[in-house]
């Protein structure tokens, strides 16, 4: 596992993160799941829950794992952690452009993706979020 995302849950809302636009960013303003890649030494429990609290300002309380995953366009394994909402969101300006709440039931399916209001979910995102979505319904 080379990377890891908390997936903040809130009765149907899931927390969502807009990525701030870099060059050395391949996912540059994207929507996406607070997380990133493992330290040395690091487990994978340990990397989603200082990922969380770089990026937005929270510590998860980790329930348990949800599953693998992979961006399409990389060999990266994901690995995706659970948490209730612990907290309001802060997120940090270096890494993050925006936070929201967006409740699992409003999702428009679109082609390969759901969008929110003016947001596109897609990608692996749009894939844990529609396993998700499934789960809960």
């Amino acid at each position: 596992m080379e990377a890891c995302v908390t997936v903040f849950v809130d009765d149907y809302a899931v927390l969502f993160i807009k990525r701030k636009e870099r060059d050395d960013d391949p996912w540059s303003g994207q929507v996406a799941l607070p997380g990133g890649r493992v330290k040395a030494g690091e487990t994978p429990v340990e990397t989603a829950i200082r990922e969380a609290q770089e990026e937005v300002g929270l510590k998860p309380r980790i329930l348990g794992f949800f599953g693998l995953y992979s961006p399409l366009s990389r060999p990266v394994r994901v690995g995706v952690f659970v948490s209730p909402k612990t907290g309001e969101p802060k997120p940090d300006g270096r890494e993050v452009d925006e936070v929201f709440w967006a409740d699992l039931r409003e999702l428009k399916e679109g082609e390969s993706s759901f969008l929110y209001k003016t947001y596109r979910i897609w990608g692996m995102t749009y894939r844990i979020t529609r396993d998700l979505k499934m789960y809960l319904d």
